[in-house]
C-alpha cells in the first residue's frame, strides 16, 4: 500500500486534539493533515517503502475536554491505496469509544 487520504471524525464537544503525526507507516513519505474545528481531522499520508504489518498508521493525542462521557472516534472516510495509486478493497472499520475519567 502506498498511500490513504482519510478523515477521522470525533465530538469536539469532548475532545480537543493536541497532536497529529504520521506513524511509521509514512516516516519515509509525505503527511499533511488538517484540523477541523467541526470534529474532523483531514489526512493525505503517502508512503514510499516497505514498512513493518504492523506500522502505525497515524498517530493523533486528544486533550478531554469533559469527564464522565464516552467519547467516540470513527475513520469517517477511507481510501486505500496500493502501490500503483489502485484501490483496496477492506472491510469497514468499528468505531472507537472511551470512557472519559477525568
Amino acid at each position: 500500500m502506498r498511500g490513504s487520504p482519510l478523515q477521522l471524525s470525533y465530538d469536539a464537544r469532548l475532545l480537543e486534539p493536541v497532536a497529529v503525526r504520521a506513524g511509521e507507516f509514512f516516516a519515509d513519505g509525505s503527511f499533511t493533515y488538517r484540523v477541523s474545528p467541526d470534529g474532523s481531522i483531514l489526512v493525505g499520508a503517502f508512503g514510499k517503502g516497505e514498512v513493518p504489518a504492523d506500522a502505525e498508521f497515524l498517530v493523533v493525542t486528544f486533550k478531554p475536554v469533559r469527564a464522565g462521557v464516552t467519547a467516540e472516534l470513527k475513520l469517517s472516510s477511507v481510501a486505500l491505496q496500493d502501490a500503483a495509486g489502485g484501490p483496496v478493497v477492506h472491510a469497514p472499520l468499528a468505531a472507537f469509544r472511551t470512557s472519559i475519567t477525568q
